[in-house]
């Protein structure tokens, strides 16, 4: 428990694990008191989110390797060192950030399920599909804010303002093996008689598999 006056003087928090030996701080709550803090490091941990809006002091954010799904630091304008990486995170805002010099914000990769090939965009924090400059095994659909799968793995650019950008990766929990589905019908033709039954998108992804057999 820190005193009034080391509340008041403190200038830098270290609690974080290795790569080795991860710590298993869940929660920061209480370093909005800290408000001449400069330098939090909290990476390797256990973290699912972090509040650093009274920290407007702040210069440098450790957070990387925790299980961060959404982070603000809108008011950090003295931000200049920001690690993020290996967490969760599907979007980033930067644009009150003038002052960053470092952004590494490598790794961050979240799971979503999707309906056959397509995908909710909505359940994701902090992200704006505006802010995409190129999908890569997805197409975008403005009208529903979805998107239509073709990988279990979604890539994608994201305009973070500033001149900074950053890759996010959505893996697609509930994607159909599309070698099961070339099986099924091989095994349709092996077999004669079997009935298998597939369903739009499993057929589709047969199309696309049989267009590049013959394409080679």
């Amino acid at each position: 428990i820190l005193s009034d006056r080391e509340i008041e003087l403190a200038t830098y928090i270290h609690v974080a694990g290795s790569k080795d030996r991860y710590g298993n701080i869940k929660d920061l709550t209480g370093i909005e008191y800290l408000t001449r803090l400069t330098s939090i490091n909290c990476s390797y941990n256990q973290l699912t989110q972090i509040d650093v809006s009274k920290n407007t002091a702040l210069t440098h954010l450790y957070c990387n390797n925790n299980k961060l799904t959404e982070l603000d630091v809108s008011n950090n304008p003295s931000l200049s060192y920001l690690d993020c990486g290996s967490n969760m995170l599907t979007g980033l805002d930067l644009s009150s950030n003038t002052a960053l010099n470092i952004l590494l914000c490598n790794d961050n990769c979240r799971e979503i399920s999707a309906d056959g090939n397509i995908a909710e965009l909505s359940v994701l924090k902090g992200f704006e599909a505006g802010k995409v400059t190129e999908w890569e095994n997805a197409v975008y659909n403005s009208d529903d804010n979805t998107i239509s799968v073709t990988a279990d793995t979604v890539t994608y650019s994201y305009d973070c303002g500033n001149g900074k950008s950053a890759v996010f990766t959505l893996k697609i929990s509930d994607y159909p093996d599309i070698g099961d589905c070339i099986n099924g019908v091989n095994s349709l033709y092996e077999n004669g008689g079997e009935v298998i039954i597939l369903d739009e998108f499993q057929m589709k992804m047969i199309e696309i598999v049989l267009e590049n057999d013959y394409a080679e």
